[in-house]
């Protein structure tokens, strides 16, 4: 297929090393299409320049979620010149929820990485559809070529508990900032994940740490999500309802290598299995087909 993606960016500058839609990019590209990008300033957003050529494509790919009244109106003026099926990417949803109601009228079929948002769209009578996040193979694999000590890492920065969990862990606890080059050493250094979703959310960084084979601990979110039904408590991840049940189940992690070792080895599995960007880019395209 011959795919066209639009995100935000400056054409004028080096490419990322990695962002999501970038890591798409390279999905489709391993599957064996055709990618054109476009990058637009959400700001001051004009995207004319795929104008022309809209009807060569199989599909348009927009992704931006937030607020941006000048990619609203390219996009309805985008719609009005084409009969090239138009895919939105809703992004960090629930954060984001509502920020893209305009546009969403003038595309064919959305994805969301919410469940409970998903039902809203469709409650509201449009098409969208539940894809949830995902691991990037570009970046978050296993590589045993990278030392490993027996800690908990995480980049959460300050969130709930990681005050409290590096008082009582010390060094076997590490929580950094990281840049996006700095993510598959990082992600390979220890041996657990600790995570805080602070919207109630599944969070992208479960995938990216399952994807690197780590043991994922992570707090206890609404059944509505759909977490439960990915995941399950105590064969594939460890949930936690405090920070002192996170610090128990740390501690338990780092010392039981059995323990710890297969349910990094279980959620390594599923997100190779459901969760990478290629899966991602698969379903994109098995939607375009099924639906138009």
């Amino acid at each position: 297929m011959k795919i066209a993606m639009l995100w935000h960016g400056d054409d004028t500058k080096p490419e990322d090393y990695w962002n999501c839609p970038l890591g798409l990019s390279f999905a489709f590209k391993k599957l064996g299409h055709q990618v054109d990008i476009y990058k637009f300033d959400a700001a001051n957003c004009n995207i004319e320049r795929i104008f022309p050529v809209a009807d060569s494509y199989d599909f348009i790919l927009i992704s931006w979620a937030w607020v941006s009244k000048s990619l609203d109106l390219q996009i309805e003026k985008l719609r009005s010149l084409t009969k090239t099926k138009i895919v939105l990417e809703l992004g960090d949803e629930p954060q984001t929820f509502g920020q893209a109601f305009y546009r969403i009228n003038h595309v064919d079929v959305a994805y969301t990485q919410d469940l409970r948002c998903q039902k809203k769209y469709l409650q509201n009578g449009y098409d969208v559809h539940w894809l949830t996040h995902w691991g990037d193979e570009f970046l978050f694999y296993y590589d045993n070529n990278v030392p490993r000590e027996n800690k908990c890492i995480t980049t959460c920065g300050k969130r709930y508990g990681t005050d409290y969990l590096e008082a009582m862990l010390g060094s076997k606890f590490v929580n950094k900032r990281i840049t996006p080059e700095e993510n598959h050493a990082f992600f390979n250094s220890g041996t657990i994940a600790y995570q805080y979703a602070n919207n109630d959310e599944i969070t992208r960084r479960i995938m990216e740490a399952g994807g690197c084979k780590l043991a994922v601990v992570t707090n206890k979110i609404s059944d509505e999500t759909g977490i439960y039904d990915l995941f399950k408590d105590g064969i594939d991840i460890m949930y936690y309802q405090s920070q002192e049940d996170a610090l128990r189940k740390i501690n338990l992690l780092l010392e039981d290598d059995f323990l710890r070792n297969t349910l990094a080895e279980n959620i390594y599995k599923k997100i190779n299995l459901y969760h990478r960007a290629e899966t991602r880019c698969q379903q994109i395209i098995n939607i375009v087909k099924k639906n138009f």
